[in-house]
């Protein structure tokens, strides 16, 4: 499993990973408290389309490009990428608990990540 290394390094037991990876595993389309629905207004999931291409068009996901492509479009719509995260993080976790973005898109890869966002569009 790719994500194999970086989860160990953020857990030693296996009862450690699931509070933290387990939106990995988490079935699509994916649950969602009325925190995370609130996350997704229509303003949001507008904003997560015109992201979608740009997340498709990142060569090499690894979080590095990843977080550079997320930067560069916040700053092509005008906003802080605290607007971008809580809606993209809704759309990719579910509310569950995630490391930080670029990493947790790296972690489900380029495939999983886009599906997520085709769920809630």
């Amino acid at each position: 499993v790719p994500a194999m290394a970086f989860l160990k390094e953020r857990a030693k037991t296996l009862p450690e990973l699931l509070p933290q990876f387990g939106f990995l595993l988490a079935a699509r389309p994916l649950t969602r408290d009325e925190k995370t629905i609130k996350a997704l207004s229509e303003e949001v999931v507008a904003r997560l389309a015109r992201l979608r291409p740009v997340l498709a068009a990142v060569e090499t996901w690894e979080h590095v490009t990843i977080k550079t492509a997320l930067d560069d479009f916040a700053a092509h719509e005008g906003v802080g990428f605290g607007k971008i995260r809580p809606g993209l993080r809704a759309a990719q976790t579910g509310g569950l608990p995630a490391p930080d973005l670029a990493h947790a898109l790296q972690l489900m890869g380029i495939k999983g990540s886009l599906l997520r966002l085709d769920d809630v569009m």
